[in-house]
């Protein structure tokens, strides 16, 4: 089945969609406002992902993707999701960047069913006194070869290195080395010097 295109001024947006994916996956694109930009490649095979774009936000999935139900929403201007190269996801994941912030996922990365990557918590905390935000949106960065078991969840400001294992229902912020494999609420590193294989 073909992908399902909503594009509200689709003269004033970027849309580059590769001809197997536009032709075979079942995907669903929505797309408001303009200055938008969608550019995704080739995938590895026809899946059932979802796309919502708005607010001048871009979103860049590499070749050879496996994105199955994947729900991608970007929308604020400079707003960035960039997806390697050979990722997967299994089952349903989201990725969410609701305000200004990067998200790059690196290339042959792995993440189970139910897995949520999101830059920014929406909402603002605010300091009584001062006002000052204590919650702004940051960047996430995931390493190449990253494995995300089910239901991780994967917070602003978070860098995880290349070749790291995330364990099941963990809660991911904060910066952690390649070759390492993390776990728990929040995260922590449990082993060292560590890889694994698909």
């Amino acid at each position: 089945m073909p992908v399902r295109l909503d594009i509200e001024f689709p003269d004033d947006n970027t849309v580059t969609l590769a001809p197997k994916f536009l032709d075979e996956s079942n995907a669903v694109v929505t797309i408001r406002g303009r200055g938008n930009r969608l550019h995704v490649e080739a995938p590895l095979v026809p899946n059932a992902a979802a796309f919502s774009l708005t607010g001048g936000a871009t979103v860049i999935v590499g070749m050879d993707s496996n994105l199955n139900g994947l729900t991608v929403s970007a929308s604020a201007e400079g707003a960035v999701v960039e997806i390697g190269a050979w990722c997967s996801f299994n089952g349903r994941s989201q990725i969410t960047a609701h305000e200004r912030a990067t998200i790059r996922i690196g290339a042959f990365c792995l993440f189970g069913d139910g897995c949520r990557i999101a830059s920014s918590d929406v909402h603002k905390v605010l300091d009584v006194v001062t006002r000052e935000r204590l919650n702004p949106p940051g960047d996430i960065t995931i390493g190449d070869h990253v494995w995300a078991a089910g239901d991780v969840t994967i917070l602003r400001n978070a860098v995880i290195g290349r070749d790291t294992v995330v364990g099941a229902g963990s809660l991911v912020r904060g910066a952690f080395p390649s070759n390492v494999s993390l776990a728990g609420v929040p995260a922590r590193v449990i082993r060292t010097g560590v890889t694994w294989e698909f």
